[in-house]
């Protein structure tokens, strides 16, 4: 991911994306295409305020693509799920489902079997 698109990310969700140093999103960062910006941009967005006005101990663990899909890996700190627990893992998971549809490298909504044009024109 380009490092601006990648910086607006950060500044959307400080709070969640706090991450551990034991954790692979400390090192590695966004490990997805410029595609699925704006779906993780709004995702971000919505996981932040909850963790914020509900003060959860959920913070990120690594955000990636895996066999052309994204994974969303969060690490929740308690023993007992608080309120508002379930509903990060909601955003989560409907983000995930989302960018099923959704180029990863150009953000178009896609069929399966669609052809980046920004890839062919490279």
């Amino acid at each position: 991911m380009r490092l601006d698109l990648e910086q607006r990310l950060r500044e959307a969700a400080p709070t969640f994306l706090d991450a551990n140093k034991d954790v692979p999103f400390f090192e590695r960062g966004f490990e997805i295409g410029d595609g699925w910006f704006d779906l993780l941009l709004s995702a971000l967005q919505r996981i932040e305020q909850l963790v914020t006005v509900g003060n959860l101990p959920v913070r990120v663990s690594q955000i990636k693509t895996k066999f052309d899909e994204l994974r969303f890996y969060a690490k929740p700190n308690y023993v007992e799920p608080p309120p508002g627990h379930a509903e990060i893992f909601d955003i989560i998971r409907e983000t995930e489902r989302r960018a099923l549809h959704t180029c990863r490298d150009c953000g178009v909504e896609k069929a399966r079997s669609h052809n980046c044009s920004r890839l062919s024109n490279a």
